[in-house]
């Protein structure tokens, strides 16, 4: 759960810390007031993407700490960026992984989340179908078929290499790895490193040697595929032995090779199978989840006045059963009556998308794992009765999980379990700054709902204000 957002020099936030608490937190303002700051925020916290065009002008960075019940995510902003998770340098990406596992934001402006193919796969995935237990037993077949292909690629490489090994020793061994070579050489590097005329030490140290021209190219010679194998075998006589002796030992371990590689491949061939069995069932699973989201889902957007809306889970093949099984879910949608289905991606408004959204969280409710939903934009296009049941729906989801949502609404709004209004007001230097605070009595929320509904507190209005309050309480 998210306990506390501090943000410093973000934009028109000169510095503001935003407590959330368990339950329904709602967002109010003005328009323009700043509410989408806070998201933005958030955001960044978990590794948006940043610039310094973010950051307060005349300030040098933006800061940003995420405060969690389980971590702390800082991040900032502006000409050096900076990452950290408890204090310990990281880097944004590194808090996108992490934030996956917290919070899932869906937002008319963010990158929704709903939209990505492993996303709408893993929302089909139901404990009620029994679909996690397979797609355990299948990701288990997977990885036993995976690192019994790999066992037999390195059988295979090993083979390959046999050749190599044996060439290599004869190299070796034709190298006159002896002592009186090691000692020749043992002579030349240190003659080498005492005077700074190598040229005449090598000279003076030949005329020592036999005169025989042969004898003195054959040494030479043998220097020279010395000195080669030595840059192939760590640089020295002693690392160039000891790979001759390793390369013996292989030589002896790879003279069964060709039965263990067909040991490995029938091997392999039978838990492809358990693979393909794994992943039929899991199938099968999907097939059942899709049909119950579908109804569920169908269900949901009446409710949220998108009567006549078509949902439905298509499962594509996959080109190769993969770590997820045989197929992709892929979320279709229509929202009106006659209209052709498509897939969500292309044909959901961003205030289609946040409902259909709210509508499969609401279904999945006991299923998703994620602490943290936040929902901006949540409200686009409706009003009235949608917005109350709206409203319900949130609250519902905020007794199963900590609900962050920006709203224009005072019937949604008249659902919080903590209600924060963002306002924008003069700072110190006469430049308007973004406040955020929580709305603690009854009367403060009712005349903010008051303004929410009418512009202004009037009696009249901070009247009905108090009936939505009292409605939802119920």
């Amino acid at each position: 759960m998210l306990k506390e957002l501090k943000v410093r020099d973000l934009a028109l936030v000169a510095e503001s810390n935003v407590g959330f608490g368990p339950g329904l937190n709602l967002l109010t303002g003005e328009t323009g007031s700043g509410k989408s700051l806070i998201i933005d925020a958030l955001s960044l916290a978990l590794g948006a993407r940043g610039g310094a065009d973010q950051v307060r002008h005349g300030a040098d960075r933006a800061s940003i700490e995420a405060v969690f019940e389980s971590v702390i995510l800082q991040r900032e902003i502006g000409k050096r960026g900076a990452a950290h998770i408890d204090g310990r340098t990281a880097t944004p990406g590194q808090l996108r992984e992490l934030g996956q596992n917290l919070v899932a934001i869906h937002g008319q402006h963010e990158h929704h989340a709903l939209l990505d193919s492993d996303t709408q796969t893993e929302l089909l995935a139901d404990p009620r179908t029994g679909e996690d237990e397979e797609l355990s037993a299948e990701r288990s077949a997977m990885r036993h078929a995976a690192r019994l292909a790999e066992l037999g690629q390195e059988a295979m490489e090993a083979l390959r290499e046999e050749s190599l090994s044996r060439a290599a020793a004869s190299i070796t061994s034709a190298a006159a790895l002896d002592a009186r070579l090691a000692e020749h050489a043992t002579l030349l590097e240190a003659l080498a490193e005492e005077t700074s005329d190598v040229a005449a030490s090598v000279r003076r140290y030949v005329e020592l040697l036999d005169s025989d021209p042969g004898r003195l190219e054959a040494i030479e010679s043998r220097l020279a595929e010395l000195d080669t194998i030595k840059r192939k075998h760590g640089g020295s006589i002693e690392s160039a032995i000891h790979e001759r002796e390793r390369l013996e030992l292989q030589l002896g371990s790879t003279e069964d090779l060709d039965s263990a590689v067909a040991n490995a491949t029938a091997d392999r061939d039978r838990r492809r199978a358990d693979l393909e069995s794994a992943a039929t069932r899991l199938t099968k699973a999907r097939n059942v989840a899709a049909r119950r989201m579908e109804k569920a889902v169908v269900a949901e957007l009446q409710g949220l006045r998108l009567e006549g809306a078509r949902f439905e889970v298509a499962l594509v093949q996959n080109v190769e059963i993969g770590p997820t099984g045989a197929e992709a879910a892929e979320m279709m949608f229509s929202a009106n009556p006659g209209e052709p289905i498509a897939a969500l991606a292309k044909v959901a408004s961003g205030g289609e998308l946040a409902r259909v959204m709210l509508a499969i969280k609401t279904v999945g409710a006991d299923a998703d794992r994620l602490p943290t939903l936040v929902f901006d934009e949540v409200d686009a296009g409706i009003g009235g009765e949608a917005a109350i049941q709206v409203g319900l729906r949130l609250k519902a989801l905020g007794a199963r999980h900590q609900v962050l949502v920006v709203t224009h609404l005072a019937q949604i709004a008249s659902f919080a379990d903590h209600h924060l209004v963002v306002e924008k007001v003069p700072g110190k230097d006469g430049r308007n700054v973004v406040k955020v605070r929580e709305l603690t009595s009854e009367d403060e929320k009712a005349r903010e709902l008051a303004r929410m509904m009418s512009g202004g507190v009037t009696a009249k209005a901070v009247a009905r204000a108090q009936e939505l309050l009292e409605e939802a309480r119920r």
